[in-house]
């Protein structure tokens, strides 16, 4: 199986407590040859030392880890929009930089991508604090996905899908990850619902 080509975007503001630990731990689960890292730290217009701790992480794997900026905060949707613009990888995810979701899910969420088994992988955060339902788009179900069926911007978890897909679709959301995540599913008409959960982190 070919190394998957991947871009993490790792929204910051003022995370400077927890940044080098999530990027650490991303480097860890991302360090074998199954996947080809583009890690992008963007630091949402922080007031702490955010910038600079993502600054030196990146100056240490310059070949996996770049940093962007913002002046001033913009909000969780613009700093994702502003990493998933850049990304070089094939495909697209994101993780928050608070250890909210554990990088060690990073494979849980990317499976059916890497085995060739779905397009894009959307998850939610339910009732209990400690666990992400995944939504796995692909060829397999035709649905048509739409406001009333009850997800909206509780789809906050991690996401991931195809650059191209991306580029195609020319974004619109602003109000987080949850409506970026929905409008993504709902321009797309096929999709599996899997059972695996994801787990969350601290």
């Amino acid at each position: 199986m070919s190394a998957l080509s991947l871009t993490i975007v790792l929204p910051a503001y003022n995370e400077g407590d927890n940044v080098d630990v999530a990027v650490g731990r991303v480097l860890g689960v991302c360090a074998d040859e199954a996947v080809a890292l583009d890690l992008v730290l963007v630091d949402d217009g922080s007031t702490d030392d955010t910038l600079a701790r993502c600054q030196r992480l990146a100056g240490a794997a310059p070949d996996r880890v770049r940093v962007l900026s913002h002046p001033k905060n913009l909000g969780l949707s613009a700093a994702l929009r502003t990493g998933y613009e850049a990304a070089r990888g094939a495909h697209v995810t994101w993780l928050p930089a608070d250890g909210q979701v554990d990088a060690d899910q990073l494979p849980v969420l990317l499976g059916p991508i890497h085995r060739g088994c779905a397009d894009v992988v959307i998850s939610t955060i339910p009732a209990r604090p400690d666990r992400l339902a995944r939504l796995v788009i692909s060829r397999a179900f035709r649905l048509v996905l739409h406001a009333g069926i009850g997800f909206g911007d509780r789809l906050q978890g991690p996401h991931a899908f195809p650059k191209a897909l991306y580029d195609r679709m020319a974004i619109v959301s602003t109000r987080g990850a949850g409506s970026i995540a929905f409008e993504i599913a709902a321009r797309l008409t096929d999709y599996v619902q899997l059972l695996e959960p994801l787990r969350a982190g601290r």
